[in-house]
């Protein structure tokens, strides 16, 4: 009970220094602009909205008395599993500006996938192609942000 309400206290502190803190002194707003949504810190603000909503509801559950110790949930090789995800971030960030945000996101999803246990290649591969080349798509089309496109640029150049 007590690390649940631990857990919470520190979501709610988090949600509540990225809105009022880091949120508005780290990122930079022009002073107009034309939709909210491409904001800069609308996205951070929703982030640290769900974190400190998160963090109640957390909070307000570890209020419960539990009478049985629960079991633990641990997967046996979390340490690991957490481990394989922190050097995945790692090498996505470096071979990002090399290979480029759809070629890194789908090596980074793939390897991602597999961390994760999930071997199905007809979910797998789909996702791994789809959502980078969605997500490239939404923010060079829509948010008209530039995305690298490293050793994809012959492919991806013109469209």
């Amino acid at each position: 009970m007590k690390r649940d309400l631990y857990s919470g206290l520190i979501f709610i502190a988090l949600g509540v220094a990225l809105l009022t803190i880091l949120v508005p002194m780290g990122i930079v707003e022009p002073r107009k602009v034309r939709f909210a949504a491409l904001s800069p810190s609308y996205y951070p603000r929703i982030v640290a909205g769900v974190l400190l909503l998160l963090g109640l509801a957390v909070a307000w559950r570890s209020r419960r008395e539990t009478t049985a110790a629960p079991a633990s949930n641990r997967h046996p090789n979390a340490t690991g599993r957490i481990a394989c995800f922190i050097a995945l971030l790692g090498a996505y960030a470096l071979l990002l500006p090399w290979l480029g945000f759809v070629a890194a996101g789908f090596l980074g999803l793939l390897a991602a996938f597999w961390i994760a246990g999930e071997h199905r290649l007809k979910l797998v591969l789909p996702l791994a192609v789809l959502v980078p080349l969605m997500l490239y798509f939404f923010f060079l089309k829509v948010a008209l942000i530039p995305i690298p496109t490293g050793l994809l640029t012959f492919l991806l150049q013109g469209v």
